[in-house]
């Protein structure tokens, strides 16, 4: 109910082109046009499978709080990997025992020490009240409790994951979970197969097959030389 739901999926699915951006922002570093261009694929179709047939397109919601809010999101996230990158050293997991998985736990323990009491303060009696007046307060707590530690699972996984990609390409790889998450909801969930989520999905994955080519091949090219040509000036020209 925030606002549109069109821009959102467009905008969450351009994570790894933002990530590109963070990327070069902070560190100056940027991947060969061969590699970012395979990016279009991914993002035009995860895009073109999230959005369901009829979503009305209107350009004014592109500045609305679900957009920006998205956006804000996605940025976030784009950061917050990055700086998780750069701890991931070998210097680091020797000295300070911080492997991927003790990573993220010590900074979702910093997370939770930041935001427990402003989160209690500002949600904790609506969601208290919200919780009385259900029917089966027991099994919701029951379901909220095992949903965190799934959700902590998969987190944990994709900081596994972060260790061995950069974050771009881990960007590329949490698109593509995009995908798989539509496939489960077909399977799991008994949703219909539409031949929009096919065409984008199978877009997708070529774009994500494209970029690990595209990868490897620029990975094996030679650094490029660069040459200094300095002109001297002839002697006795030079005036102070």
């Amino acid at each position: 109910g925030a606002g549109s739901v069109f821009f959102t999926h467009v905008i969450k699915a351009t994570e790894p082109v933002i990530g590109m951006v963070v990327l070069l922002a902070f560190t100056g570093k940027i991947a060969p046009w061969s590699v970012n261009l395979c990016m279009a694929p991914i993002v035009g179709g995860v895009a073109y499978a999230a959005v369901k047939p009829g979503t009305v397109f209107d350009a004014s919601a592109l500045l609305g709080y679900a957009s920006l809010a998205a956006l804000g999101s996605t940025v976030a996230f784009s950061i917050a990997k990055l700086l998780a990158k750069t701890l991931m050293t070998g210097e680091t997991k020797e000295k300070h025992n911080l492997s991927p998985a003790n990573n993220y736990a010590v900074l979702t323990v910093c997370s939770t020490l930041v935001l427990l009491l402003p989160s209690a303060i500002g949600e904790g009696p609506a969601a208290i009240a919200a919780i009385k007046a259900m029917d089966a307060p027991g099994r919701f707590i029951r379901q909220l409790v095992s949903c965190g530690f799934l959700y902590y699972g998969y987190n944990e996984m994709g900081f596994r994951v972060l260790d061995l990609l950069s974050p771009v390409s881990a960007a590329v790889a949490n698109s593509l979970k995009r995908v798989a998450v539509l496939l489960a909801a077909v399977v799991f969930l008994g949703e219909k197969v539409s031949t929009r989520k096919i065409v984008g999905s199978s877009i997708a994955m070529s774009g994500v097959l494209l970029y690990s080519l595209a990868k490897t091949a620029a990975a094996k090219k030679p650094p490029r030389k660069v040459e200094l040509v300095v002109e001297a000036e002839e002697p006795g020209k030079w005036q102070p």
